[in-house]
């Protein structure tokens, strides 16, 4: 009964997705009801897609611990980028000025090569490091070399590093509303996601407190 139940659930939930894109006037889309394990089920089909959309869980909707652990394994496992959007807010653009989050690991940069079709129709595109301690690496210069990267493909993109005594995701969203900013670029889980979910982290912060919509690849 509980299995019939769902199944009644996911046929209207389907049919609300294909009313709701007839409204829009969409050309076309596809409606898949799978009885795979939720997380497992969208990387899956996420390999034919070129972006995967998400909301960002609801705290004060039930159901937001289960969309939470969801949205993370979708993030670790995916091949595909993920562009989050924040559930307490709505925009009438999308990438028009974004900004990038920039660490030198393999997960921002595949982010932001994930990121390129929309950053190249960008009017502004920063790049952002921060650096907490003079101990930290110098990535002044890694961020130049980014800079011309960028350059050659069709993006003109402003680079800066930055002291910042807070974290890195409450300095990235400052920035963000500073700027303005309608996207974020960063790479998720830079980290292993243990260290992330008892430490904090960038990933995890932006997960709770998005103010804008957020790309990641991991």
């Amino acid at each position: 009964m509980a299995w019939e139940l769902l199944q009644q659930q996911a046929d209207q939930a389907a049919a609300l997705f294909r009313a709701a894109c007839a409204a829009a006037g969409l050309r076309s889309c596809e409606v898949i009801v799978d009885p795979a394990d939720s997380a497992s089920s969208l990387v899956r089909h996420a390999h034919c897609s070129d972006l995967l959309l998400m909301s960002q869980p609801d705290p004060d909707r039930p159901g937001h611990t289960q969309a939470r652990a969801v949205l993370e394994q979708v993030l670790l496992h995916s091949a595909r980028p993920t562009l989050l959007l924040p559930y307490a807010a709505s925009f009438k653009t999308l990438g028009q000025r974004a900004l990038v989050a920039w660490d030198d690991s393999r997960e921002a940069a595949r982010a932001l090569n994930d990121a390129l079709p929309l950053l190249r129709q960008a009017q502004s595109v920063q790049l952002l490091s921060w650096r907490e301690s003079l101990e930290d690496e110098d990535l002044r210069p890694r961020l130049a070399a980014l800079q011309q990267w960028l350059a050659w493909q069709g993006v003109a993109a402003e680079a800066r590093e930055e002291r910042s005594e807070i974290g890195v995701a409450e300095a990235l969203l400052s920035r963000a509303t500073d700027q303005d900013a309608d996207l974020i670029v960063m790479g998720a889980y830079g980290h292993s996601r243990w260290t992330e979910l008892v430490l904090g982290g960038a990933t995890r912060g932006l997960l709770d407190a998005m103010t804008v919509p957020v790309l990641m690849s991991h």
